[in-house]
């Protein structure tokens, strides 16, 4: 049901921008324009280098070798983004207010769907 990979030496890493990542997505997904023996030949940049040419700020716990810093990402044209470009949950609801679980979503979801049906998808 779940892959897992362990970086060996490393803490805890976001390691969704590395090379094992983009391998095991490909065998998955089967990308047409990024077949899985182009991926191992795409160039890497440790993250340390490329939030210092972007300007991404790096705490002292994410500057740490065994962390983000030390992650060898693949290196592409990545802007650094704004949380708000990137959250996938409204900035209105605090984590203190509500639970930020899926059944709730799915609650939330479903009754602005039955109160607007043009927001269903369902409405021709």
């Amino acid at each position: 049901m779940f892959t897992t990979y362990f970086d060996p030496g490393a803490s805890h890493r976001p390691s969704w921008v590395t090379h094992t990542a983009a391998e095991w997505l490909g065998s998955q997904l089967h990308f047409p324009n990024w077949p899985q023996d182009k991926i191992a030949s795409l160039p890497a940049i440790s993250i340390r280098n490329w939030a210092a040419s972007v300007g991404a700020p790096l705490n002292a716990s994410s500057s740490r070798e065994d962390r983000d810093a030390g992650i060898q990402a693949i290196a592409a044209d990545v802007p650094l983004m704004t949380t708000a470009q990137t959250d996938i949950l409204s900035r209105r609801v605090g984590i203190g207010e509500s639970r930020l679980c899926l059944c709730e979503l799915v609650e939330r979801a479903t009754a602005e769907a039955q109160s607007d049906p043009s927001k269903s998808g369902l409405a021709h």
